[in-house]
């Protein structure tokens, strides 16, 4: 279902980029940062732990999920008793397990507030387990977070960058294909990960296709460990 995701939001940078009367480069580079986060997911998801830190990692995952459905309904005034005392009976599974004990204990409130999803941080989890090369991810995600939170980055100099929302600039071309290179890598190398984990598939994949995909991303410059 992530990977579905990623696929959805690269279709819609398709939509933006060609039927849109619009050129909406903000649009595109969220979009982009989204496949990002969304292959980092799964690359999370996929990694091969042990049965007990895997059911840490769940645990942890529905902490989240639930903490911020309780927000949801506290901004529209709603009740969530329910949710409340999942909440607690989460919190308590992930304090009583053996892996939450052995952090240290600034740690350990964090995750316990169900404030994070990824158990080592997601930036860990996208240099150690998705590979992602570490300046190339901080300053990609930096730069198109920039344009996700209307940041000064979004927004300085237009004028110089000649930023016309009907008559896109040069910048703002470049600023698609490099939303396009990152979306590419990260569901190539997605793919990739899904093929070997669940390798009785790989006949559903054309070899020289499957052959040119794993060529292109041990090549790939965003990435310093492979796939």
């Amino acid at each position: 279902m992530v990977f579905a995701k990623c696929c959805a939001h690269a279709r819609s940078i398709a939509a933006v980029s060609k039927q849109s009367s619009m050129f909406d480069h903000h649009a595109i580079m969220a979009l982009a940062r989204m496949i990002m986060e969304a292959s980092t997911m799964i690359a999370y998801l996929h990694d091969p732990v042990d049965p007990d830190e895997w059911e840490f990692r769940y645990i942890l995952l529905r902490l989240h999920d639930t903490v911020a459905r309780i927000k949801l309904m506290r901004g529209f005034e709603l009740p969530a008793d329910d949710l409340k005392a999942g909440r607690e009976k989460l919190q308590a599974e992930l304090e009583a397990h053996p892996m939450f004990l052995k952090l240290a204990e600034d740690r350990q409130k964090r995750l316990a507030s169900g404030e994070d999803m990824f158990s080592i941080g997601m930036r860990s989890v996208a240099t150690k387990i998705m590979g992602w090369n570490d300046r190339q991810f901080n300053g990609v995600y930096a730069y198109f977070s920039a344009h996700a939170h209307s940041a000064p980055m979004s927004f300085m100099r237009m004028e110089h960058h000649k930023i016309d929302y009907y008559f896109p600039s040069e910048t703002q071309t470049d600023i698609l294909a490099l939303s396009m290179e990152v979306a590419i890598a990260c569901l190539r190398r997605s793919m990739l990960r899904t093929i070997d984990r669940y390798p009785e598939r790989i006949s559903d994949y054309h070899p020289e296709l499957l052959a040119e995909a794993r060529e292109a991303d041990a090549g790939c410059p965003f990435f310093s460990v492979a796939a």
